[in-house]
């Protein structure tokens, strides 16, 4: 087929066909609603299935003929091929739709959560209405609710995928999107303000602990979150040398997966009370330091306390000037 027989149909956040690049104006409620319908379905679909879909009342002759003008229009309105009618049935030429819904659904079922997480742009046909079709707004819920449900796993399988990459900006997003539909669940806001704070910015933290506490309706709840605070301000203060200043540092760490496993593997051992030392050793400017400064906040995330120090130009003849503000930082019971 050729390319511009594709036809994509939009359902999350807006509405909306387009084939060829070119944006195609149906002309009715009840066509988008047999479209998005058929693409879902991607099956064959007996006419008088679809009649008492989107006609639930009415003489059955009547209902059908409505049905069978409401496919002539439709026909009419798409690349040739697309639509497929026999006197009883009804289908797309699935091949030559995509659906975004019907992608997303695919992607998090697979496992893809990052793909399926692009597709995550709104609601299902969104202020979507067909008169008198109560039986197709029950479908188009359902398959809501279903889209919801897949978004809110989708989100929380990419949480701690984005906490041990560092993706602090698409952390906060996915955070907030679960707790817009989870608001009283104290986990998510925990990871939520412990990512603020080892981001380092603890005003933004304190003000989504104040705004989470004024909502809450008892003594004992709020409480518990102040505790949460408290637990994680005694873990969540970044070493100074560790300390990300570079806007950059808030995008993801690329293409040192291999290093990443490595320290995380000797960290994994040293948590089995293993003592570990592992050296980091490269030319100046290849992302030593950016590397540190992403396994410094994932061991923080996994509870660990992190110690650092640095070194500087002419401190060689200075003893311990490596290790100096490490030890400054201990108090009589650490030493």
């Amino acid at each position: 087929m050729h390319p511009g027989n594709q036809l994509f149909v939009r359902t999350l956040g807006e509405v909306s066909v387009s084939a060829g690049g070119e944006m195609l104006p149906l002309t009715g409620g009840r066509e988008y609603a047999l479209l998005v319908y058929l693409a879902w379905i991607r099956s064959r679909v007996t006419r008088e299935s679809i009649a008492d879909l989107l006609w639930p009342s009415g003489d059955r002759s009547r209902r059908l003929h409505s049905l069978s003008q409401l496919v002539y229009r439709l026909g009419r309105s798409l690349p040739r091929g697309i639509l497929l009618a026999t006197k009883s049935e009804l289908a797309l030429r699935s091949q030559l739709v995509t659906l975004d819904a019907y992608e997303l659904r695919s992607a998090a079922e697979a496992g893809r959560y990052r793909d399926a997480l692009e597709l995550c742009t709104g609601e299902f046909l969104p202020e979507f209405v067909v008169r008198d079709a109560p039986a197709f707004d029950h479908w188009r819920e359902q398959v809501s609710t279903e889209l919801r449900r897949l978004t809110g796993i989708v989100l929380r399988e990419l949480v701690p995928e984005f906490e041990r990459t560092g993706e602090w900006v698409r952390l906060h997003g996915a955070l907030d999107r679960l707790i817009e539909d989870n608001p009283g669940d104290l986990e998510l806001h925990r990871r939520q303000i412990r990512a603020l704070l080892l981001q380092g910015d603890r005003a933004e933290a304190h003000a989504r602990h104040r705004r989470y506490a004024q909502r809450l309706a008892t003594v004992e709840q709020r409480a518990d979150v102040d505790q949460l605070t408290n637990e994680i301000e005694k873990y969540a203060e970044i070493p100074e040398p560790l300390r990300a200043v570079d806007p950059a540092l808030r995008t993801r760490l690329l293409g040192r997966r291999v290093e990443q496993d490595t320290l995380r593997s000797e960290l994994a051992l040293a948590l089995r009370g293993r003592s570990r030392f592992v050296e980091v050793i490269g030319t100046a400017g290849l992302g030593k330091s950016r590397l540190l400064e992403h396994f410094g906040r994932y061991c923080i995330l996994h509870g660990v306390r992190v110690l650092a120090g640095r070194c500087h130009p002419g401190g060689r003849q200075l003893p311990y000037s490596g290790i100096e503000s490490i030890l400054m930082s201990l108090d009589g019971s650490d030493v």
